[in-house]
């Protein structure tokens, strides 16, 4: 009811959906070598909006469509996710109900916006690899476990680290385990096919030095910042301590992980961070 209620009051796409529209529709009528002026990569979502077109005729419900399923299954696998790590089922209820009413998850849950396919994904990924990790079909999960991570990393790049993440935790894993080496081969198979595919459609080491040039220009950026309040502190402002200012330039990733955690308690509320802080054993 608040998925539909949500489609109705807010009619409008945001911008950086129609990009995605623009590509589907590109893919839809055969366009590819359109495809990338519409975005810069072909983003998984853009692929599911085109079966959804088949069945609705119209491109935007195609876009909310796919957002809404997604969510239903994240929503899902929250739950389960929560039952896994919870005796009570009152706390998998909780999680179920935090899912389904913080006002950042409504808001995506109903915008044509890569976030709903990814974060299935993402959740997916990791039912499926603890599940692994508990001794359940573990080469067939372990498999599954990494192409959906894949498939996150698709829908939105910066998600492949969950890729990353998971494979130090198998390593670590096989490490205590001993014998169960063999583990790490089903969930490596999916990535090491993905790059093979990818080397052969793509400039490996153009787009290699296109992340290097990319996190160059962040530092850059950064000591282009402690540079400034070295300026700064050397014209001695009135009313602001030039020790302030010195040892603000030693600090300032503090100003970005309080920007991080303001964010973060923007998509949970505060009723939300309560019971997630709460909930942390």
């Amino acid at each position: 009811i608040l998925r539909l209620y949500s489609i109705g009051f807010n009619p409008v796409v945001n911008v950086d959906g129609t990009l995605y529209l623009e590509q589907a529709k590109a893919i839809f009528e055969g366009r590819f070598h359109d495809m990338l002026s519409c975005y810069p990569y072909p983003t998984l979502y853009s692929f599911l909006v085109v079966p959804a077109y088949y069945m609705t005729g119209d491109w935007v419900i195609s876009g909310r469509l796919v957002s809404l399923i997604s969510w239903l299954l994240g929503a899902y696998l929250a739950f389960k996710m929560a039952e896994r790590f919870a005796s009570k089922r009152i706390v998998s209820s909780i999680t179920l109900l935090c899912f389904i009413t913080v006002p950042t998850l409504v808001i995506y849950s109903y915008g044509v916006l890569r976030g709903p396919v990814a974060w299935t994904l993402v959740l997916l990924g990791m039912h499926l690899f603890f599940s692994a990790i508990e001794g359940k079909r573990p080469g067939v999960n372990l498999f599954l476990s990494s192409t959906a991570f894949l498939g996150a990393g698709w829908a939105r790049p910066e998600l492949f680290g969950f890729s990353a993440v998971a494979i130090a935790m198998l390593f670590f894993h096989v490490w205590r385990q001993g014998p169960k080496t063999w583990l790490i081969l089903p969930f490596l198979a999916p990535i090491l096919v993905a790059g093979a595919f990818l080397g052969t459609i793509f400039d490996v080491h153009a787009l290699l030095m296109s992340i290097k040039d990319h996190l160059s220009k962040m530092i850059d950026s950064y000591q282009s910042i402690r540079g400034g309040l070295v300026i700064l502190s050397r014209q001695h402002p009135p009313y602001i301590s030039t020790y302030f200012l010195d040892e603000a330039r030693n600090l300032l990733w503090w100003s970005a992980l309080g920007l991080l955690a303001k964010k973060t308690l923007d998509v949970f509320t505060v009723p939300g961070a309560l019971l997630f802080v709460f909930g942390i054993k």
